[in-house]
């Protein structure tokens, strides 16, 4: 990997501790003198969620970097590489505009830090130089299904065997998660175990949302038996990775490995059981819009949906439930769902685990 040292003066940050620079990708500690200056612009930044999404859009960059241009040498990198890897997010990932602009929008960033620290001479991800799309074409919109298709999806995440017992009670969880409770998919990866804490009313999931905002909501009985089953299955996995299952900071929601359950395995999941219930392929957003639409439809108001989806903002809740009328979707609503998914304020009583309790809120 070429070094920057001969063309850029030596780094005038700060060093991060060892145990703060270990936390990022191993990309950003091989190329001197840039670790310092990656390391602490990341580690510098407030929000946990966004250094790890910012992660994310680098790691994708370096990956690219390194089998196309042959090198990782942020310091080196020119315009015509960065418009490279932008045609190459839209035109070969087939990523979506926004998306491609989030990661472009990471790199200049990274760049503005990096001329200030003195590591760059220039910013080639810059807005003016690189542009992130055509602003007037749409982007794919999520698909989503009407109220009443949302019914055998629930009922094939509960699926159980003669004598009652869930066969995949982590599916089941999984579904629920996504569907009634409209949690992304950060979110529950985000998840641990000392997430689930005792309310006044019953179970409560603490969650993480984008900017760190936290919610706390109430679980239903059928989601506080699925979890109850599923932290049975879960404790045996951690326990053979001789990992302590009731230690607050492991992840809620595991694969079979006991590592936390990764974005694409979550995709996988609710891909394959929309396509045994419903023969098609959906993605965990497709769930949580569906059931957005169908409260929507149904006559909640966007403060409602507000709180149920945990946005910002009502002009995000607006655009999210903004559905063509010719898109084939009559809306029909299935009320067992919109019964369970709907967004008051506190639901009492919910639902409560069985076995340990939680710990308080």
């Amino acid at each position: 990997m070429p070094s920057s040292d001969a063309h850029l003066p030596a780094p005038t940050v700060a060093v991060p501790s060892v145990e703060n620079v270990e936390r990022f990708p191993a990309f950003v500690l091989g190329a001197a003198p840039l670790p310092a200056a990656v390391a602490q612009w990341l580690f510098g930044l407030k929000s946990e969620h966004t250094r790890a999404a910012y992660r994310r859009d680098l790691e994708t960059f370096h990956r690219w970097l390194s089998a196309t241009v042959g090198h990782t040498d942020l310091a080196v990198v020119e315009v015509g590489d960065v418009e490279a890897f932008a045609r190459h997010l839209r035109e070969d990932q087939g990523e979506k505009r926004k998306t491609v602009a989030r990661r472009l929008s990471t790199l200049s960033a990274l760049y503005r830090r990096l001329m200030v620290t003195g590591h760059a001479a220039h910013n080639p991800a810059d807005p003016a130089l690189v542009p992130r799309g055509e602003t007037r074409t749409a982007d794919t919109p999520t698909a989503w299904v009407q109220g009443t298709d949302l019914q055998p999806v629930l009922a094939a995440a509960d699926e159980r065997d003669e004598e009652g017992r869930l066969i995949n009670p982590r599916t089941a969880v999984l579904i629920r998660l996504l569907t009634l409770y409209g949690l992304r998919v950060s979110e529950i990866t985000w998840l641990t175990v000392g997430d689930l804490v005792e309310g006044a009313h019953g179970t409560q999931l603490r969650v993480r949302g984008k900017g760190d905002v936290v919610d706390h909501v109430d679980l239903d009985q059928d989601t506080c038996d699925a979890l109850s089953t599923w932290l049975s299955e879960r404790a045996l996995l951690l326990e053979r990775a001789g990992l302590d299952p009731t230690a607050p900071e492991q992840p809620l929601i595991v694969s079979t490995n006991a590592a936390a359950v990764t974005r694409q395995a979550l995709a996988d999941v609710v891909a394959r059981l929309t396509h045994r219930a419903l023969g098609r392929r959906l993605s965990p957003h497709s769930l949580r819009k569906s059931t957005a639409v169908a409260l929507h439809q149904a006559g909640y108001s966007d403060r409602d949906l507000k709180r149920w989806g945990r946005w910002r903002t009502l002009n995000t809740v607006s655009t999210y439930v903004d559905v063509a009328d010719d898109d084939g979707h009559p809306g029909l609503l299935a009320a067992q769902v919109i019964a369970a998914a709907r967004p008051i304020t506190r639901r009492a009583p919910s639902g409560r685990l069985r076995g340990t309790p939680p710990t308080p809120a």
